[in-house]
């Protein structure tokens, strides 16, 4: 099944020449076209309950490797042929274990697969069997304090392999921050995120009787690129980038006509847990922008960055959730020192994007479609 659209997008862009006292605009104008594909899953099932969250890519972005946390196992899926290639089965505990639940992976150029969750940095490969413990938490443990502190992504340094970088997040007070490990000496080092303390202002906790029981607030994603990690918010439209070379952080900022500087909405500092309550805050959150992920194409040397305003029911359905109707969704597009080119509002796309990536110069769209996996896939002309 392939469908395929033309459009002409409409970029908005700025630039502040350095004598200039004013913003200058322009418009510029270019074509993206749209195609669906569909993977033959060659009578396999192919778990897309968790929308390919806990799933990676392979360096070259040959195969996605999507873990299966109710049966323990991940299936291999070969995206240059598109069909579904083998099942990779893990043993819950013992030697190889790998437990029931993962934060997600990545897949390292020798074809081994990167896992991480608390207590859990290890190396398997393609048969289920652990390869390496990275034992990051024995390396590290003033800083990755047991159930308190989740780890959100763990990066190799692509040019050293005993340079591991995690972010982190400290889950009761909100803090996000990257470790850098040296597994040579088995020594560590914590970098601070200080840009992320604006996201404090969205938080919203949440109690029980009483007593903390999580927070509402801001999502934080992180993105590596060539030789950076790009760090962003969904709430303020700003990001920091470490740099892996110069071993450096710095932050960059936009305002911009279509995706202002930050959300709008600010809910309660806390309030007693109900269902209603908790709609009532998520559908304002959700109706308002949400700035997405940052995603590193390697053809074209771009970063590209969709972000999106749901549009939800007015009224609640009988199970007292309201339900998603669509969404507007924006496309940013940003060279590769992370300065913006341009963005635009895609109106053929009115779903917020689930799991994405690019592959060939094209940014790949998870789809689901009658419970079978399928891509649509964005081309710039």
């Amino acid at each position: 099944m392939k469908y395929l659209y033309w459009i002409t997008l409409l970029f908005l862009l700025a630039f502040c020449a350095e004598k200039a006292e004013t913003e200058k605009k322009f418009v510029d104008k270019f074509s993206i076209s749209f195609d669906t594909v569909m993977v033959d899953s060659d009578g396999e099932f192919i778990d897309l309950r968790d929308n390919l969250f806990f799933s990676g890519l392979s360096p070259d972005k040959s195969y996605l490797i999507n873990f299966n946390r109710t049966d323990v196992e991940s299936e291999r899926i070969n995206l240059d042929e598109l069909v579904f290639e083998k099942r990779i089965k893990y043993e819950k505990e013992g030697p190889n274990g790998i437990g029931t639940m993962i934060s997600s992976l990545n897949v390292s150029d020798s074809d081994q697969v990167l896992v991480w969750f608390y207590g859990l940095y290890a190396f398997f490969d393609q048969n289920g069997v652990k390869t390496r413990d990275l034992e990051l938490d024995k390396i590290a443990p003033d800083q990755l304090l047991g159930s308190e502190v989740y780890p959100q992504t763990i990066y190799e340094d692509l040019q050293n392999k005993n340079r591991v970088i995690g972010l982190f997040f400290e889950w009761k007070e909100n803090i996000y921050f990257l470790v850098e490990f040296d597994l040579a000496n088995r020594i560590s080092r914590k970098i601070e995120l200080p840009e992320f303390a604006k996201i404090n202002e969205y938080k919203t906790e949440i109690l029980i009787n009483g007593n903390f029981a999580g927070n509402l607030g801001g999502s934080v994603f992180s993105t590596q690129g060539p030789d950076k990690l790009v760090l962003s918010s969904s709430v303020i439209n700003e990001i920091q980038i470490f740099d892996l070379v110069k071993d450096s952080l710095f932050s960059k900022s936009w305002e911009t006509p279509l995706l202002g500087a930050k959300r709008k909405y600010i809910g309660p500092k806390q309030f007693e847990y109900s269902i209603e309550e908790m709609e009532d805050i998520s559908k304002k959150s959700e109706e308002d922008i949400n700035y997405g992920e940052f995603i590193w194409d390697e053809v074209n040397e771009k970063f590209y960055r969709f972000s999106s305003k749901k549009k939800l029911t007015e009224s609640k359905n009988e199970e007292g959730y309201y339900t998603i109707m669509s969404a507007e969704v924006f496309l940013s597009v940003f060279d590769k020192e992370l300065e913006l080119i341009g963005e635009a509002l895609i109106p053929e796309i009115t779903t917020a994007p689930k799991k994405h990536f690019t592959k060939d110069g094209k940014i790949w769209i998870f789809e689901n479609i009658d419970d079978e996996l399928a891509f649509i896939r964005l081309t710039f002309n």
